[in-house]
Formats: structure tokens, sequence, C-alpha cells
């Protein structure tokens, strides 16, 4: 959480500044964030390995109730969730919507997994994008600083655990070519 909070904070101040026209600001923003993009990703590659987290144990206890087969019974019908996957971290969700993609996760999945102020965080971020809203030579290092951080998820790894329960970015290589 607390390696997140300021990149939280610098999507904020970056969409604010961009509005405002403060396109100084706006990239001192973007250019903090892209350097604790970095850093967080780094944790993640760095940890999220087999000798470091055994699968049995993210199962059991990483990944919550949500991965014990728990569901609910929706018009006399036992549904049974589909338990975690990486997309479930407000980190991943957040990064999506502040580059302008499109969520992963369902309508009914968000509800069943989000808390509601994430999702609002989410749909703030996106609702706010200007990666579309770019002006030409005026805006180059800001689209650069964005680029960096679209670079930075393009990383690939083969997973050790299953796709559902590792915090996997493999998918941004496939998804981050142009904002909607």
């Amino acid at each position: 959480m607390y390696q997140a909070f300021p990149i939280y904070y610098d999507m904020v101040q970056a969409n604010i500044y961009f509005e405002r026209n403060d396109k100084k600001m706006c990239l001192r923003h973007l250019e903090s964030m892209s350097f604790r993009v970095r850093q967080l990703l780094r944790i993640f590659y760095q940890n999220l390995t087999e000798s470091r987290v055994s699968h049995s144990v993210w199962l059991s206890y990483v990944q919550g109730f949500q991965g014990w087969g728990v569901g609910s019974m929706i018009n006399g019908e036992y549904i049974k969730y589909d338990g975690l996957s990486g997309n479930h971290v407000l980190f991943f969700q957040a990064l999506d919507a502040f580059l302008g993609m499109d969520r992963y996760l369902s309508d009914q999945n968000m509800e069943r997994y989000i808390p509601v102020n994430q999702r609002k965080l989410c749909i703030s971020l996106k609702k706010n994008c200007f990666r579309n809203k770019f002006d030409g030579e005026k805006d180059v290092a800001i689209e650069e600083e964005v680029r960096k951080i679209v670079n930075y998820l393009k990383v690939r790894f083969i997973p050790v655990f299953h796709q559902k329960t590792l915090l996997t970015c493999c998918r941004y290589s496939e998804h981050l070519i142009e904002p909607e």
C-alpha cells in the first residue's frame, strides 16, 4: 500500500494539472509516477516467485476467501465465485483507468470483488484520462513520459503460479497500443 499510494496521488495530480493546462506540473507528476511505477513493479517481479511465496501458501492465505470456492445463491442457484486474479489489485485497475484502458473484470466481478470506493476511483481516473487529448508538439514530453509508463508494463515473464492467482502484467503488452 505505501508503495502505491504516491502513484495514485501522482495520477490524480497529473490529471488535475493537465486539465488546468499546467503542462509543466503535469509532467512533473508523470515523471514521479514513472519512477514509482518502475520501482513498484520491480518489487512484484522480485518477490512473487515460487522461491519466495509457495503456491500452497498463496492459495490458502494470500488469496483470501475468494480463492476458497465461495459463492452465493442467485435466483435459487448457487454461483461459485471465480477467485482472485492479479487485476483485483487496485494498482493495476487504477493504472488501466489512468491510461484509458477498458476494465479487465466484468461488471459482475467488479461488484463481487472490488470495494465501491476503489471502483469509484477507477471510474474517475478513466473519465479524466488525457491520453487522447495530446496537443502535438506542445505535449511531446508528456506523451513520452506516458509511453515510458506503458513500456514498463510490457515486460513478459512466465508465471510460476496459475494465471488467476499471480499478479501478472503480461496482458499489457497486447492491450496498451492505443487509448480509446
